[in-house]
């Protein structure tokens, strides 16, 4: 983007929102203790942490190229269950707190 600002000769906005819509956060939750239980929580974390990298090397790419970043995402509090894929109830608990959170403008500068 620095390359870009030169032929420009102009200061383009800089900021960089990014809204990830699953908690961030680890979660606790006990693992039955069999290769089934197991494996699906090795698997469930392995892609919690796998997104966590991604944020990660966003987060990295934005500071060297200039960018403020901004973060918000499903807060730590949230807990309506998901009762299936397309549950309108836990939708609708989602959409009310990323609204409130969207008017206190929760954002973090970082993760």
């Amino acid at each position: 983007i620095s390359r870009f600002r030169r032929l420009l000769k102009t200061q383009p906005e800089s900021n960089f929102w990014l809204i990830r819509n699953t908690k961030i956060a680890p979660d606790y939750s006990e693992v039955e203790l069999d290769v089934s239980g197991l494996s699906n929580r090795a698997i469930s974390t392995l892609i919690k942490y796998q997104a966590k990298g991604n944020l990660i090397n966003i987060e990295t790419l934005a500071k060297r190229d200039g960018f403020n970043m901004h973060v918000t995402d499903v807060p730590v509090e949230f807990d309506e269950p998901l009762e299936d894929m397309f549950d309108k109830n836990y939708m609708r608990a989602l959409f009310k707190v990323g609204y409130e959170r969207g008017k206190r403008k929760a954002w973090r500068t970082g993760l």
